[in-house]
């Protein structure tokens, strides 16, 4: 249906900078608890 497909390209389009934003923030995040932890801290990936 391109009614649906419009909707769907539409709603995309609308959230990627924030999925974009929030990618490029959350390596930082993990980095400055590392660092804060002297390396001591890791988390696991359960996304796979």
């Amino acid at each position: 249906d391109d009614n649906a497909k419009t909707a769907v390209m539409e709603w995309v389009s609308s959230q990627a900078a924030d999925i974009f934003d929030a990618g490029v923030e959350k390596p930082f995040e993990l980095y400055d608890k590392c660092l804060n932890k002297k390396g001591n801290y890791g988390e696991k990936d359960t996304s796979m």
